[in-house]
């Protein structure tokens, strides 16, 4: 959320002190600034799990290989 200063007034009192009063335009956060932050904090919490991922999607991959080179074999005999 992005915020503008309007104004901003100061009074100066009599005992030596100051009242500073500002008026502030809050701009909410748009659709697309959402949907940003959402997949940042999803990309940010499933970072750790990517080498998990990739070394299970590997060991699938070589397991599939190795039942097709096993297939081609027994169909070659």
């Amino acid at each position: 959320m992005r915020n503008h200063t309007d104004s901003a007034i100061v009074e100066y009192n009599e005992d030596g002190s100051r009242t500073v009063t500002t008026v502030e335009t809050i701009y909410p956060a748009t659709k697309a600034q959402q949907a940003a932050a959402w997949t940042g904090l999803a990309a940010i919490i499933l970072a750790p799990l990517a080498p998990l991922a990739i070394a299970v999607g590997l060991d699938r991959w070589e397991e599939r290989k190795a039942r097709k080179d096993e297939a081609k074999k027994l169909k070659s005999v």
